[in-house]
């Protein structure tokens, strides 16, 4: 039987250790790479977790808060003495505007109250005549991490959402409520504004609508602003912008009272060019510290 010679001995045991410790180095080098990627994959998903924003909206009369019931002076053309008794408005299409001037969708929060993760409804009536005592005055979703400087927003619903065939129990809230559905239009009111004058109320919806609910005019308002920090602004709505031109002691002869969707109404032409659906210039939503 053949022998090693004791040199051949020392020279297989050297290879041996050799390749033990190399190994070893290769087994410790890939355990090192592997905890650095799996770090920085768990960095990376860190990075990619959306954020969480709230918009907070207000509503104001002059340099009023607005309170459900209580009068303000001085309104409208005609400067007259007005207590309002109801204020609510859908919102959608909300978008943050980012650092590179990219519109990103707010992917709103579904509460099943407020929010249906498509729509939300801002409500600041307290049930003063109508309604109930739930106010709701800001809209939350998320969005991919980032720098964001500028909002987008529409008030109104999808189209698509208004329907000869709309039943309101099947929607769900915040589209099942009968104050802001028109039942003798059969379409949601987009906006209700209502006061504690016989005449004049605003109700903003589509309108000029056929059997099958395309409309000449849908009515829906967008509105965008370059500048909008969501830690520390709000959105104000001022109803004396909005209301500034109106003769608020009298309604246009031969239509329904105050505002309810018509662009050929006077009284709705006066609060659309406050409301960026029409001609003027003055924008009765601004954005303000909170």
């Amino acid at each position: 039987m053949y022998k090693l010679s004791w040199l051949e001995y020392f020279g297989s045991l050297v290879k041996d250790s050799v390749f033990v410790y190399f190994s070893n180095i290769r087994l410790h080098s890939l355990l090192a790479i592997s905890i650095i990627i799996s770090g920085c994959q768990m960095d990376q998903t860190v990075d990619d977790e959306p954020i969480t924003v709230e918009v907070k909206f207000a509503v104001n009369v002059g340099q009023e808060s607005f309170e459900c019931g209580q009068s303000y002076e001085n309104l409208g053309a005609t400067r007259s003495t007005v207590a309002f008794t109801d204020m609510r408005f859908y919102v959608y299409n909300v978008k943050l505007i980012n650092d590179d001037g990219q519109s990103v969708a707010l992917n709103l929060m579904q509460d099943e109250i407020w929010q249906n993760g498509m729509v939300a409804l801002l409500d600041f009536e307290d049930g003063c005549e109508n309604g109930n005592e739930a106010l709701n005055a800001s809209i939350i979703g998320q969005v991919p991490k980032g720098q964001y400087q500028g909002l987008e927003f529409s008030v109104g619903l999808p189209p698509e959402l208004n329907s000869p065939e709309t039943i309101l129990e099947g929607r769900g809230s915040p589209l099942n409520l009968n104050a802001m559905f028109w039942s003798w239009r059969s379409g949601y009111k987009y906006l209700r504004l209502d006061t504690d004058l016989p005449f004049f109320r605003v109700h903003l919806g589509a309108s000029a609508c056929d059997d099958d609910f395309n409309c000449d005019d849908y009515n829906i308002a967008s509105f965008s602003f370059d500048r909008f920090d969501h830690s520390s602004e709000q959105v104000l709505l001022d109803l004396d912008t909005l209301l500034s031109d109106s003769d608020l002691t009298q309604n246009a002869e031969g239509t329904p009272p105050g505002c309810m969707g018509q662009r050929d109404d006077p009284d709705c032409q006066k609060i659309y060019k406050h409301f960026n659906l029409g001609n003027g210039n003055t924008n009765a939503f601004s954005i303000t510290s909170q």
